[in-house]
């Protein structure tokens, strides 16, 4: 995948309001379409976010669901801050 890295960054989904905001649009999605990935992606979802890559443009850099203090920060199993290598995930 390639962003145009002047008009949007993009980082994984670091904060818990981040992570709720990503787990609601995949809940109204199941909701709406009954879709048999989102359902699996939701019922393995510690494993499963962590694949999930956030755009952010630069008018949203310091809402909360991108802003990434100290106590809001998601703690993912095995990761380390890593480079952007958005290749797509497989669910």
């Amino acid at each position: 995948m390639q962003v145009n890295s002047e008009i949007v960054a993009m980082q994984r989904v670091q904060t818990s309001a981040g992570e709720t905001q990503l787990r609601e649009l995949l809940e109204a999605h199941v909701e709406y379409t009954g879709s048999s990935r989102a359902k699996n992606i939701l019922s393995d979802w510690k494993n499963n976010l962590g694949k999930f890559w956030q755009l952010v443009p630069p008018s949203e850099a310091g809402t909360p669901e991108v802003y990434a203090s100290e106590d809001s920060v998601i703690k993912h199993e095995g990761s380390q801050q890593e480079s952007v290598d958005p290749a797509p995930a497989k669910f």
